[in-house]
């Protein structure tokens, strides 16, 4: 697997770009804070959303909004290539080719993209391993173009909804301390079996699965950033059991282990 991180011209990181021969075949129900458009060169994946499935061909465009679950299943994909985008990023975009949003506008990710624009991508992802001096114009270009042909609205998050919002929050904001269903139940002061059944609702995924999520997302975020490179200390200081814990979850949402990714 290659991976690369993708910089603008001023030196801040805005994504990162995977190429792996095949797509990995054990990830687990996630979900991404960042905007994920992905190809694969030849053959079929299997991609499984909270509500459905779909089979994507050869060198047609997968899309992963920021939040949206998912996991992807390997059939007999050959060079598979992801980009994963910064939300921030992705929002100063929009507001440049659209009237002050004021959250961001998802992809279709049921939508059929037309060949040239899959040509383009598989073309783009190609060149920026090449060079990726140029990355940041290439993308601005192709996702501004494929924002306003196949944005949606009706796949906005609802913003308004109190529960999610404050349990969200809460998560973001404890996630260096040893979070359970139980104490976040308790906090919330519902019943436990309750609290799941409405955060499962919610969110799509089981609280434990959700914070392990969040963990790994912020986690990876952070190793960057940080000069402390001693995994086995940051993965107990993150609330894993050890840093074996660490790498199962953290490959079974990037497909690669968290020392391979801070050495790249």
């Amino acid at each position: 697997m290659k991976l690369k991180h993708l910089y603008t011209k001023n030196g801040s990181k805005f994504g990162e770009i995977k190429h792996l021969k095949a797509a990995y075949s054990d990830y687990k129900f996630h979900s991404h804070s960042k905007l994920c458009l992905g190809i694969i060169e030849k053959g079929t994946i299997c991609i499984e959303y909270e509500k459905n499935k779909k089979i994507i061909k050869n060198k047609n465009l997968i899309i992963f909004n920021p939040g949206e679950i998912h996991k992807t299943i390997n059939i007999d994909s050959q060079d598979y290539f992801i980009i994963f985008l910064d939300k921030n990023w992705c929002y100063n975009l929009q507001q440049k080719i659209f009237n002050n949003p004021t959250d961001l506008i998802p992809i279709d990710s049921n939508i059929q993209i037309n060949t040239k624009d899959n040509l383009e991508f598989l073309n783009i992802c190609k060149m920026i391993f090449k060079d990726s001096y140029n990355c940041e114009n290439l993308l601005i270009d192709y996702l501004s173009n494929i924002y306003i042909l196949y944005k949606t609205e009706e796949l906005k998050l609802n913003t308004n909804n109190e529960f999610k919002n404050q349990v969200n929050q809460y998560i973001n904001d404890n996630l260096n301390y040893k979070l359970t269903t139980q104490n976040l139940s308790r906090y919330f002061s519902y019943d436990k079996s309750y609290f799941i059944r409405r955060f499962k609702k919610e969110f799509g995924m089981t609280p434990n699965n959700y914070i392990i999520n969040k963990k790994i997302e912020f986690f990876k975020d952070s190793i960057i950033l940080s000069e402390n490179k001693d995994l086995s200390l940051l993965a107990q200081e993150f609330g894993f059991y050890d840093q074996s814990h660490l790498n199962r979850n953290f490959k079974k949402i990037f497909a690669v282990s968290p020392n391979k990714y801070i050495n790249v």
